[in-house]
């Protein structure tokens, strides 16, 4: 689903620049939690750092939406 085609256009370009930067985060992130989980060898945290990483990625355009809107919300 596209989020961010419901936006007004400036807040859809300003979400669309930050979409970018936060995939990049999500991605480390994701890397460093299976790195740490897997050092620990616990299988219900490996599945949990996934699980949070596949949530964060398929919410990404509303957290971008929302991080616009906190930075500017006269948008």
């Amino acid at each position: 689903m596209n989020y961010l085609a419901t936006l007004p256009p400036k807040k859809r370009f300003y979400a669309a620049l930050v979409c970018l930067p936060l995939m990049y985060f999500i991605m480390k992130g994701t890397g460093i939690g299976l790195t740490w989980a897997n050092m620990h060898g616990d299988i219900p945290t490996v599945l949990l750092v996934g699980v949070v990483a596949i949530v964060a990625a398929w919410k990404m355009q509303r957290i971008a939406a929302a991080i616009v809107s906190f930075f500017a919300p006269s948008l």
